[in-house]
């Protein structure tokens, strides 16, 4: 691997990221959607979202239709149609 040149987090067909954003890991992360309604996890939420350089990375866990059998409107609450 050449040195210098950084690293890509991720790469985009069309497009690219919308935002991004640094906190302190002491206050946790916090923001507000487009409907003013505020949001906040603590590190400890946050945890399964950290890896170490080069780590592979979980497994996701199997859909849950696959073991019920309902889709996904059906899981909600909500009628099939």
């Amino acid at each position: 691997m050449s040195r210098g040149k950084g690293v890509r987090l991720q790469k985009y067909k069309d497009g690219g990221i919308s935002d991004a954003k640094l906190f302190n890991s002491a206050e946790g992360l916090t923001w507000t959607d487009s409907s003013g309604r505020n949001y906040s996890k603590s590190m400890e939420e946050l945890l399964d979202w950290i890896g170490d350089r080069a780590q592979a990375g979980r497994q996701p866990r199997p859909a849950s239709r696959a073991t019920t059998g309902l889709s996904g409107r059906q899981r909600r609450g909500r009628d099939a149609t």
